[in-house]
Parts: C-alpha cells; structure tokens; sequence
C-alpha cells in the first residue's frame, strides 16, 4: 500500500509568489473552468441515500449482568449519524487531523456540520465530505467558513459552476481551495499550488 503524500516533505516546487488580490481573480476563473468537471467526476464518496434499517430490539440481559465495555473503552465513538444519512457507504469515523493537507489555520469545523469522508485526488489535492444538520443552507456554509478565513488572513470569493454557486480563494501561505454545498452537506478541495503573498 502506498503512503500517503506528506504535506512537508512532498509538497511540490514552489510556485512564483504572487498578490491575493490576484491570485485569487485567476482561481475563480480557473474554478468556472475546471470545477464542473471536478464535482461531476468526483461528487462525492455516495449519491446520498438514507439512513440503514435498525435491526429488530432484543431484550436487554438482566440488571445484575454487568455489560462489557466497548472495543477502545471510553474512547470508543460511533459513526455520526448525519454520515450515515449522508455517505451510508463510505462515511467512517475521522478526525480533522486526518487532513494532512488542510491549512493549518483553517477555520474550525462548525457545530452543524461533521468530517465523514476524505480522499486524496494526488499528492497535492485532499478533498473532505461533510454532513451537516438539516437544513443548513449553502449560504450559511460558505458565510461561516469565508468569515473564518477572512480572520486568519485568507481570502474568498464566488463563482458559478454547473453545479451552482462554489466558494474558492486563497489561504497563506501556500493553498488555495473551493467549496461546493448541496442539501445538507459539502465538500472541501484544498490544493498546495504557490506561495501567496499579502
């Protein structure tokens, strides 16, 4: 099995700097471009579909028979259910951290919304999949996250794809991203492609 790409030691030739302001006028239209292609190819780990059919309740053993503790003990944790819902497929349990290639400073995941997928596209591009609560609107996805990177010095603009409106920029110092949301739930593409100036 090979390894995944390292962020540091893999990371590609460093491009020309360049201004945000720029870089960030050259990727939207780059996104118009390629971005339909992308999200057509690469929609997501599953169509959507719903969550699995519980199997039937068994009677619980006796009140003085104490239950075994879980594989992991109090660590243990059980797949979101709003993954389930979303990628009932694919979605396994993650943690941010397993985003070798998200920025570091990116903004936090929000409380409606979970980390249920992720895969490389190559040794430079990482996309994640997201859940959200019912009903969060893709207004509201792209207005939090643009907020947040807007703090942490990066910068975001739209553009429109086949799939409708996306969320892309930039993000110091050296990634740039978009983001498409759907019904309740998203996608993240970050790509290491230059370094961006202020």
């Amino acid at each position: 099995m090979s390894r995944p790409p390292h962020p540091t030691t893999d990371r590609p030739r460093s491009a020309p700097r360049q201004s945000m302001p720029a870089a960030i006028a050259s990727l939207c239209g780059l996104a118009v471009a390629l971005a339909g292609c992308a999200v057509t190819a690469s929609a997501g780990p599953s169509g959507g579909g719903v969550l699995p059919a519980t199997a039937t309740p068994t009677s619980p053993p006796p009140t003085d028979t104490p239950l075994p503790d879980p594989p992991g003990g109090d660590a243990a944790r059980e797949l979101d259910p709003r993954c389930a819902a979303q990628f009932p497929d694919t979605a396994t349990i993650l943690d941010e951290t397993d985003l070798a290639l998200r920025p570091p400073d990116w903004p936090a995941v929000p409380g409606w919304a979970v980390l249920c997928a992720t895969e490389f596209e190559n040794a430079t591009t990482q996309v994640a999949w997201y859940a959200t609560d019912p009903g969060i609107s893709r207004a509201e996805v792209y207005r939090t996250y643009e907020h947040g990177m807007l703090e942490a010095g990066g910068i975001a603009g739209r553009a429109e794809i086949a799939e409708g409106e996306i969320s892309t920029g930039v993000f110091p110092p050296d990634h740039s991203f978009w983001i498409l949301a759907t019904r309740d739930r998203y996608r993240i593409t970050w790509s290491l492609d230059g370094q961006y100036a202020d």
